[in-house]
């Protein structure tokens, strides 16, 4: 450990050799001075559920302080919600015991599915609001009429370990989420830009499909911190809006750059295309340089090919501009020019197999409940269901369990020895904190290590805390630590058999589902049927290339393959998209270029190569006639062009991509022609 004491208010207390994130120490002395926190009051206000404190402190710490409070807002909701779940379950169903756990079991499946398609800590709040449920009604199902009292007793529990983190943390930590968020997004700004400006000179460049997955996953990873910082400052909610333009600006400079290596790889740039080159580079390296856009009805000599690179040159100057705005808000606090939404693929068929495997495997469970004679089935009960429900949400819940049941042995022998050679001798909470404290500041210090991951160190610690289990009076049953020991493996055991043998994960098929999903969106966007902005659908675009990197498995020439065309179907979904606002656009503005826009759309119901080339050279010339209606805007507004010059733009971006996608669109069920 190094000796690197605090230099700055801004920085980490310690820092630890062997690749351990900054403020690694920082994050473990305030996570187990909040447990110790929790547990000193919950044992002052003489409450009976001190564990439940202690298991929510060591759930909802975040190494940030944004993280915490985001996690602790979604940890109080779900267990409102559960535990009014509970109470009214209970109500109706208190002389019925198989009824109560069909309606739980059914609940719990509900919550999963639900928590399968939100993404953050969203997901939590709605897991746990699953198995509360549990916690309190299938724990007092010999007595309903408790059922009341323990629902409050563990929603005390949880205020007191979510208000010990905030004071802890408000106290000693650091509202830094943003500033960390900033560095990031002024590191990728910087890093996209210099990729931008070396393919406009030409510069070979080595970058695959794969790395365009991973740079989006790398970018909508970021959507998480915005949220973080929305709860961390008071003008929180105004920066992560910030971020989240910033965001979509990056995405809107990837898409454009990829069209310009498109147009550039097809035509060679005239003189107009290398002037407007050069001013796009000196505009993206002096962002209050001006516009580099020119006035292209002017040049009426400039064909589609010239036309398209010049608006995709506009394009990505100005989505080089909302980055920046995005970054000054983050930055500064200020609103930004404009709000938008970064939602995620959903993905309905593996939420509703994640409900489907948890019914079976808690269903299951229940059925022993209901006909076993063990008096520990209750428990077995309600711990698995705990388990099956927050594993289920992990990408990999199988791996997940496995990874999180082998933190078991360590941790129950740490709380084995704490509770029955330790705390014994402990005669007040001084003595209490100097027993308990060491394991869980270790156990949060693991939970840092990028080799060992979240899952190590914060596994480790749940399970200390509830083998734990301290009480006020205390007490020390041998026999009942090892029957609590005994259920708990068991409960892991049955998740991780449930997992492997009942409806297991399979990345293939997950790979294929986000393939559909490219087809499906391609077919909606076809008909018409949906009508997103365009920042809504890049994100939608990039989210499911990241989630098809994360199924792609071993990067075989056919999954490589596969990847490249969910990319190229989602390049296509954008330029259809585009091409068709940019002609209801031409139609409102130009009703003289009435017969062009009817072509057009003609050929985007049948497309074809030849068909969109066609229907684009002819709107251009169209739009250059004399009386056409078509005006340019003015020049000091970036991306703002006619519509008719946007439209025919998006018909030769859509003939580019044409090749690459024949045969996807005709298995989508469209027409497209050669």
């Amino acid at each position: 450990m190094s000796a690197s004491v605090m230099a700055q208010p801004g920085e980490p207390w310690l820092e630890l050799p062997g690749g351990f994130p900054p403020d690694t120490v920082g994050f473990a002395v305030r996570t187990t001075l909040a447990l110790m926190l929790a547990y000193y009051f919950c044992f002052w206000i003489q409450l009976s559920s001190a564990s439940t404190a202690g298991v929510c402190v060591a759930i909802v710490a975040q190494p940030q302080f944004g993280g915490t409070m985001s996690k602790a807002v979604y940890c109080v909701a779900g267990t409102l919600i559960g535990g009014v779940a509970a109470v009214i379950v209970t109500a109706l169903f208190a002389q019925d015991r198989s009824m109560m756990l069909i309606v739980f079991t059914l609940w719990l499946a509900g919550c999963s599915f639900v928590a399968s398609l939100l993404k953050d800590f969203r997901a939590y709040g709605a897991t746990l609001a699953g198995y509360t449920l549990a916690i309190v009604s299938i724990t007092d199902i010999d007595m309903p009429q408790a059922v009341f009292l323990t629902a409050l007793d563990r929603i005390a529990a949880i205020l007191v370990g979510v208000c010990s983190l905030a004071l802890v943390n408000g106290l000693f930590g650091r509202a830094d989420a943003w500033q960390a968020l900033t560095k990031q997004l002024r590191q990728l700004i910087a890093e996209k830009t210099e990729r931008v400006i070396g393919a406009l000179r030409g510069e070979a460049t080595t970058e695959s499909v794969v790395d365009e997955a991973q740079w989006a996953t790398a970018v909508l990873a970021l959507r998480t911190q915005a949220s973080f910082v929305a709860g961390e400052l008071p003008a929180g909610r105004i920066r992560a809006a910030g971020a989240r333009r910033a965001i979509a600006g990056l995405l809107g400079m990837a898409a454009a750059s990829q069209a310009i290596k498109a147009g550039l790889a097809r035509a060679e740039p005239d003189a107009t295309v290398r002037l407007a080159i050069e001013r796009t580079i000196e505009a993206l390296g002096n962002p209050s340089a001006g516009n580099p856009r020119l006035d292209l009805l002017a040049d009426g000599s400039a064909e589609l090919g010239q036309v398209f690179l010049l608006e995709r040159l506009d394009d990505v100057v100005a989505q080089h501009r909302f980055a920046q705005d995005g970054l000054g808000a983050l930055t500064d606090g200020r609103a930004p020019l404009r709000r938008v939404r970064l939602p995620s693929q959903p993905d309905l068929v593996g939420a509703a197999l994640n409900a489907t495997r948890t019914a079976i495997v808690v269903g299951l469970a229940a059925l022993f409940c209901i006909y076993g004679n063990w008096s520990g089935a209750t428990f077995l009960l309600v711990q698995l269901s705990a388990v099956v429900a927050l594993l289920g949400m992990q990408p990999n819940p199988t791996r997940a369990a496995v990874l999180f049941g082998a933190q078991f042995p360590l941790a129950i022998v740490a709380g084995g020895l704490v509770e029955f050679l330790l705390l014994p001798q402990a005669g007040d909470f001084v003595l209490f904190v100097l027993a308990v404290a060491p394991f869980a500041l270790i156990s949060c210090v693991l939970a840092r290590h990028p080799s060992l991951g979240a899952g190590a160190g914060t596994g480790m610690l749940i399970w200390y805390v509830l083998m734990l289990a301290p009480a006020n009076p205390p007490t020390y049953d041998l026999t009942s630590f090892f029957n609590i020991a005994l259920e708990m493996v068991g409960s892991v055991l049955a998740v991780i058999v449930g997992f492997a043998v009942i409806l297991p994960v399979s990345p293939p098929r997950r790979l294929g589902r986000v393939m559909h999903a490219a087809l499906r969106d391609v077919r909606r966007t076809w008909r018409r049927r949906r009508r997103l902005d365009r920042v809504r659908m890049l994100s939608l675009q990039y989210d499911r290339l990241a989630a098809a990197l994360l199924w792609l498995g071993r990067r075989t020439p056919a999954r490589l393959g596969l990847l490249s065309r969910i990319h190229d179907l989602g390049e296509f979904s954008a330029a259809l998209s585009r091409t068709d606002d940019a002609l209801q656009a031409t139609l409102r503005d130009a009703p003289a270029l009435a017969g062009e826009v009817a072509t057009a759309r003609a050929a985007l119901l049948r497309p074809s190569t030849a068909a969109l080339h066609a229907a684009g050279a002819a709107l251009l010339a169209a739009a250059r006639a004399p009386g056409s209606g078509v005006a340019i805007a003015s020049p000091d507004a970036p991306g703002v062009l006619p519509g008719a010059l946007h439209a025919a733009s998006g018909l030769y971006g859509a003939a580019l991509i044409m090749p690459r996608t024949r045969c996807l669109l005709r298995l989508a069920g469209l027409p497209a022609g050669s």
